[in-house]
């Protein structure tokens, strides 16, 4: 058998190297995609591991602030805990570099002597040597950035750093450079050390602490220190372990990654489409080579063995090939995913791609046993060719026209498969079901093709003799073109879904935006559209709008707090303004009341997505940790939100500055005065020359805010994107495969009609209206299974996950569009196999064995 596969299948490839290379990108492409979103999803979250382990240095246990820094008081009770051994205090900070554009630094600010035994860096001087901490301490604006930044910005220690602060802009210098250990590979390069008096000092800290990292005493009992620390520490102090950050953050952007990872996964099962006709193909071409292996003994067992391992073969190359394209890919899009995490949920600058060995493993796994599966049935179809029926394609035919009603039958199991999955995931979960819905609907779509082909092929009666000769081979081959259009249908099934759910989103947001976003101007600092809402507005410049006439303002804060032990967004605003201008709408509750509620006796609103991600809706009660104690909260209302998936509690300014006792603020709507004749374009010249003094704040119109949220909502969804298309590359070489299946097939009919008269160009006509057939069958059966997952995608996939509410929208110009351009597509990849069989030898094609 070794033999047999040396001297007959390589010589095969070799023969057809073009074939062969086709065969190979196309599994390599569905590999590709499958990898470089693995890679993007493991570099993520070990970016943020490894910025995470800096900051915690060695602890073994750490005291954070719920969402707030704390009172610096709460490091003696830390270091003087018995089983304590070390302990040192930070404070932490972001802010941007006023003569670097784009660019932002997350500060630390450390105690430099006891911070020792847990660090986890090193800093070293332009001699690079360890600073000496009274040198260190001396100068007030001395800082150290990481050796990483300081080259790509040609920063050099002694050199001026002029960065944002709370009191202006302030002129620091680098004094040192900040090194990071072999344990925290691809930790932020943004990272930066200054003493922590001169953090708290200039960014208007002062008392304050973001963290205490401590070491525990040997033998010492983690969950008897983290009760006794949190019994003497206030309530909006939490005691945890470091890596429980970690599974934090891996919860919340894991429904993010589960996402692209199966988009990726249909790529894959487009790609198993091409792998079944890539092996059909080579069975078709060598039927007379299997007959003379079968008369000479060979079992049909062998043969099959035979035929699955090329495609063996075939996968390992495509893997290989796809392996390199993916980590390609990955650094192509890793900006990209790195913004729309930075946007949705953390600050994540993904420094390094982090290629796990086990995502290596799962893609190569994955893309093998895709390749076995799909080669099993052709290869089955080898196996079982007699040395007579090797000769002849009848019984193929026949056998495809017998098992059209099965598939029908199979496919509307398919779906009611699809049906019943869904509803069981959005009454009992696991979220990730719901795919298997989409899933399901996709494969019982794709058993619909050969019924569909039939009375297609039936029903239309073309006037062309070639058109008319085009339809009955086609009705005679769905043995072969179903494979083909059963690909193409499954990548527009995933464009036409995932594009109309995408539409159907963005209508729904602008509509939202339409009714909820009413401020004329908003002004926030700049660097928030870099690092998210965490730098914060001057007292100075809310000042001068308040004090500004014709106009009314609304301030907002945004925060995270610890809820069940998980992570969810707060924000405050002045509702009394919010009730009057911006319009929310309520899924649960009236809105007088719920404002009422809210304004005059501390409730809180909550969002869609926190209804049903934490269950707790009108009427219930939700307990906060304040740095005034534990708090519980009234819900007076459930109202739609579309602004974070995870949820949002909304409470009015003046209670959270009475039980959070925080006056700061991320940024300001304001409200001009109708009556004023003062034009938002009038106001923003007023205004900026009045701020500029006090930092980089942008000024946006409310028309500029709108496209700034549409950005974010363009860059979140680009990454689908690029799957749609690598989907649809898959689906054109599966038909260039099927239709050269085809002419081979049919060489000595085609023959037969060049000797009768036929022209060249007749036959190129006569394959092309075969292109176009699969085209058209394709793109309608398409474009139905792509509404049926778009409703898939928005009321069950994005319900399990994410709670939004979608309204539907239909894409009619996208839907009218798309069959033109898959019909040409189809064209194109018909024409080589249409030019090779007008050039068919008609003498060698008509000769009897």
């Amino acid at each position: 058998m070794l033999r047999l596969f040396l001297t007959h299948s390589l010589r095969y490839f070799a023969r057809h190297p073009a074939l062969t290379a086709l065969n190979i990108v196309g599994i390599a492409l569905g590999v590709t995609v499958f990898l470089a979103v693995q890679i993007i999803n493991h570099s993520a979250l070990e970016s943020f591991r490894a910025s995470v382990d800096i900051v915690a240095g060695k602890a073994d246990i750490e005291v954070i602030g719920d969402g707030l820094r704390f009172d610096e008081q709460a490091y003696p009770v830390v270091a003087n805990d018995p089983d304590i051994v070390a302990a040192t205090p930070t404070v932490e900070d972001v802010a941007s570099l006023t003569d670097y554009p784009g660019e932002y630094l997350q500060l630390l600010g450390i105690d430099i002597f006891s911070n020792g035994p847990l660090r986890t860096f090193q800093l070293h001087d332009a001699q690079n040597q360890a600073p000496d901490p009274m040198e260190f301490l001396r100068d007030p604006k001395v800082i150290a950035v990481t050796r990483k930044l300081g080259a790509r910005l040609g920063l050099k220690i002694g050199d001026p750093l002029r960065v944002e602060t709370q009191t202006g802009t302030e002129t620091f210098h680098i004094g040192y450079v900040l090194d990071f250990g072999e344990d925290a590979p691809g930790a932020d390069e943004h990272l930066s050390v200054m003493d922590i008096a001169n953090v708290q000092e200039n960014f208007l800290h002062v008392g304050k602490l973001s963290r205490i990292s401590a070491l525990l005493r040997p033998g010492a009992d983690f969950a008897t220190v983290r009760d006794r620390l949190r019994a003497e520490l206030p309530a909006n102090v939490i005691v945890q372990a470091p890596d429980r950050r970690n599974r934090q953050i891996e919860r919340m952007i894991g429904a993010f990654q589960l996402n692209l990872t199966a988009l990726s996964l249909i790529s894959l099962l487009v790609g198993m489409f091409l792998i079944y006709n890539t092996v059909a193909t080579a069975v078709v071409r060598r039927r007379h080579e299997i007959g003379v292996l079968r008369a000479l003994g060979l079992s049909g067992l062998q043969v099959q063995g035979l035929f699955m391992a090329e495609a063996l073969v075939l996968g390992i190359a495509g893997s290989a090939l796809g392996l390199m394209l993916g980590v390609v890919m990955a650094g192509q899009l890793v900006s990209a995913v790195s913004q729309t995490i930075t946007s949705l949920y953390i600050l994540a600058s993904i420094q390094n791609l982090f290629i796990s060995p086990w995502a290596i493993i799962a893609a190569m796994a994955l893309c093998l046993g895709a390749v076995l599966v799909a080669a099993w049935f052709p290869a089955r179809e080898a196996a079982l060719l007699s040395p007579v029926e090797a000769l002849s394609i009848g019984h193929l035919e026949e056998q495809s026209a017998r098992s059209t009603m099965r598939w029908l039958y199979i496919g509307v199991g398919m779906l009611i498969l699809a049906a019943l999955v869904g509803r069981v995931a959005l009454s009992f979960g696991p979220a990730w079901l719901s795919f298997g819905a989409a899933l399901f609907a996709l494969l019982g779509f794709a058993f619909f093709v050969p019924s569909l082909s039939v009375f297609f092929s039936a029903w239309v009666k073309p006037r062309s003799i070639m058109a008319r000769i085009a339809f009955g081979h086609f009705a005679q081959s769905l043995h072969r073109t179903s494979m083909a259009i059963a690909a193409l249908v499954v990548a527009l099934a995933m464009v036409v879904g995932i594009s109309t759910m995408i539409f159907s989103f963005r209508t729904t947001v602008e509509e939202w935006l339409n009714r909820s976003i009413q401020s004329d101007l908003v002004i926030a600092p700049a660097a928030n559209l870099l690092i998210g809402n965490r730098e914060m507005i001057r007292p100075e410049v809310e000042q001068i709008v308040a004090t500004t006439p014709h106009v009314t303002y609304d301030s907002f804060r945004e925060l995270r707090v610890q809820l069940n032990g998980q992570s969810v967004k707060m924000a405050s605003v002045r509702l009394a303004v919010t009730r009057y201008i911006e319009k929310l709408t309520f899924a649960q509750g009236d809105s007088r009341e719920a404002f009422d509620a809210a304004i005059d006796h501390g409730a809180v609103m909550v969002s869609q997505p926190f209804f049903r991600r934490f269950h707790l809706g009108l009427g219930d009660t939700i307990n906060l940790a304040t740095p005034t104690g534990r708090r519980d909260f009234k819900i007076a209302g459930v109202y739609i939100d579309y602004t974070t998936e995870g949820g949002v509690i909304l409470v009015d300014w003046q209670t959270y500055r009475k039980y959070w006792q925080d006056d700061a603020i991320n940024g300001i709507g304001i409200y001009i005065d109708k009556n004023s004749g003062l034009t938002a374009d009038q106001l923003q010249r007023e205004l900026r020359p009045k701020i500029a003094p006090y930092g980089d704040y942008l000024i946006k119109s409310n028309q500029e805010l709108r496209d700034q949220v549409f950005r974010i909502f363009d860059q979140t969804f680009s990454v689908t994107y690029i799957l749609q298309t690598i989907g649809i590359i898959i689906s054109a070489l599966g038909i260039f495969l099927s239709l050269s299946i085809l002419v081979t097939e049919r060489r000595r009919e085609i023959s037969i009609l060049r000797a009768v008269g036929a022209s060249r160009g007749q036959i190129e006509a006569m394959v092309l209206w075969e292109a176009g057939i699969i085209g058209l069958l394709g793109s309608f059966l398409g474009i139905v299974a792509g509404l049926v997952l778009a409703w898939i995608l928005s009321f069950v996939i994005n319900v399990s996950f994410f709670g939004w509410t979608i309204n539907w929208a239909t894409p009619w110009r996208f839907l009218f569009g798309l069959p033109v351009a898959v019909i040409a597509a189809a064209l194109v990849a018909g024409y080589g196999p249409a030019r090779q069989a007008a050039r068919l030898d008609i003498a060698d094609g008509v000769k009897m064995e």
